[in-house]
């Protein structure tokens, strides 16, 4: 399912790069059959992105749903291993899971699709950028497995229905300050995002952090930098960047490296109506200096010895 987005910047690139260099006396194909298989995945585009996300209702999308689950558990050798499993599969109330690093591409989200079975407590949904939901195929398709948006709107909403999240606080952020030239640095982009915090306390939501052991290296890329870019990055949502995994495809399948999602310890938080800074400021820095230790208590038992963790 993460290769599909390739596969339609492909579709879409080489028909209209056919169809632009073709005229009716001179085409390297049929000229009317390119044209209606421009006008077809157009069309198709176009009543995928008109239809609803969750088209064609769950009784129908959850049997392939399980089925993009299943294979993409297996193509990573999925793991998730828990600190203090009783504590999440026991809490009354709905837990936001941080999870980090974001990396190219933070699919290891996967994690926690209510298909897999994979995390106990609450049912969890992975939120992510809204720029996903506004794709053709991509927005029905990472519905299907279990996604919804992260904004405010989503966090309040499931929290509220005492359902968890889960979601990456860095974000696209961090894919901005990657460095190429310090590959044994993981960079974390965590100590301004504070507005998960403030909803946690609002609602009374517990936090456990979670860490990641594999996601770095599963793609490679070419990164353009600069203030100007990362500015135009949180804009849309993602970083405008040339990446490629397995078989040296740009936008392609990622390298089958084995995904170990490390659960912490859960971080209680009591219930304020009105969270002060002082309160928010509390318990981010709980957040954060946990997160620090869950990479150290593990990083040698999965292979990351020999890396250091910065978090700005």
């Amino acid at each position: 399912w993460i290769g599909w987005m390739g596969t339609i910047v492909y579709t879409s690139v080489i028909l209209f790069i056919l169809y632009m260099n073709c005229s009716e006396d001179a085409c390297i194909v049929n000229y009317h059959a390119l044209r209606f298989c421009c006008t077809a995945w157009t069309t198709v585009c176009a009543i995928s992105i008109a239809l609803p996300r969750s088209f064609p209702g769950e009784r129908l999308y959850r049997y392939p749903a399980k089925w993009i689950m299943s294979c993409a558990e297996e193509y990573f050798g999925l793991q998730t291993v828990f600190e203090d499993e009783d504590a999440i599969r026991g809490s009354d109330k709905a837990i936001i899971f941080a999870m980090e690093p974001h990396d190219m591409l933070p699919f290891s989200v996967f994690a926690f699709s209510p298909y897999l079975k994979r995390v106990p407590g609450k049912e969890a949904s992975a939120l992510m950028s809204s720029a996903v939901f506004a794709l053709p195929f991509i927005k029905q398709v990472y519905t299907w497995v279990g996604g919804n948006p992260v904004d405010k709107k989503t966090f309040l909403s499931r929290l509220g229905n005492n359902l968890a999240v889960s979601f990456v606080p860095g974000g696209v952020q961090e894919v901005t300050m990657m460095d190429p030239n310090k590959p044994d640095e993981i960079l974390l982009f965590l100590k301004k995002r504070k507005g998960f915090v403030k909803i946690a306390l609002q609602t009374g939501s517990p936090v456990v952090p979670v860490f990641n052991f594999g996601l770095i290296g599963c793609y490679k890329y070419f990164l353009p930098q600069g203030k100007l870019m990362s500015k135009f990055a949180r804009l849309i949502g993602f970083l405008p960047v040339i990446f490629w995994g397995r078989f040296g495809i740009p936008m392609g399948l990622p390298n089958p490296n084995v995904q170990t999602l490390v659960f912490g310890e859960v971080i209680q938080v009591p219930k304020e109506e009105q969270p002060t800074q002082e309160s928010i400021d509390k318990h981010h820095a709980l957040f954060v200096d946990e997160m620090e230790k869950l990479f150290e208590r593990h990083k040698e038992q999965y292979g990351y010895s020999d890396r250091t963790l910065r978090i700005v």
